[in-house]
């Protein structure tokens, strides 16, 4: 999992989401199908951009349950038992799974997907009340 970072805890979570892989990858436990993302912020929205070249947007599906969004694909074999023998088979059937924590400030009800290219572009935005503001100081009487 990731914590989409803000500016004030970048640091804290990259460190442990360091410490997490390290865990993860001592197991025999293989990334080759995660998705690589970016993620960066604006000033009303978050926006993760998955590549998922291969996929199509019938076979990906995103799920928001709680605080976690889920980004998973699945891609079966296109070829039947009586297809011809194959010398080398190696596109078959793979599929992966990739969550996020997301921030409190996030507005889980305005969340939008597109699907273009192989990519994948998520637009998470901001709740109002996230949104940066200018107080006005008023004189004392």
């Amino acid at each position: 999992m990731r914590y989409l970072a803000t500016k004030n805890n970048h640091s804290v979570w990259n460190q442990m989401d360091s410490l997490m892989n390290q865990l993860i990858s001592s197991d025999a436990v293989s990334y080759t199908n995660k998705p690589a993302v970016d993620i960066r912020e604006e000033e009303n929205s978050y926006f993760i951009d998955a590549e998922l070249p291969g996929y199509s947007e019938e076979e990906v599906e995103v799920k928001l349950e709680d605080n976690l969004l889920t980004l998973s694909a699945e891609k079966k074999s296109e070829i039947e038992d009586s297809s011809p023998q194959y010398l080398v088979k190696e596109r078959n059937y793979r599929h992966f799974k990739r969550s996020f924590v997301l921030p409190r400030n996030v507005d889980q009800k305005n969340i939008q997907a597109t699907f273009e290219k192989g990519i994948l572009t998520l637009e998470l935005a901001k709740k109002e009340e996230a949104k940066a503001q200018t107080i006005m100081i008023n004189k004392k009487k």
